[in-house]
């Protein structure tokens, strides 16, 4: 999602940044980007304690764009039915 907000509104900051800052703009503009981004990271990190390590799961790699009928079959995910028959 964020990298569809960063399409639709990257390309006409920069195009209004070129015409009327000049070329010189551009860097500068990429900078700030990404120095805004970085402490919205950090104020997202800060805002809440992380979760206890007794409380996480394991990691399960799965494709973003995978199905949820998918995510059943994978048995390392403990999902769906046919869990038993794995184990």
């Amino acid at each position: 999602m964020m990298s569809g907000a960063g399409a639709v509104t990257g390309s006409p900051m920069a195009a209004l940044s070129l015409e009327y800052l000049g070329t010189a703009s551009f860097f500068p503009l990429l900078a700030t980007t990404q120095v805004v981004t970085a402490l919205i990271v950090v104020v997202r990190m800060t805002a809440r304690p992380s979760v206890p390590g007794a409380a996480q799961g394991p990691f399960v790699a799965i494709p973003e764009a995978s199905t949820a009928m998918a995510a059943s079959l994978n048995p390392e995910t403990g999902m769906g039915r046919y869990r038993s028959c794995w184990r």
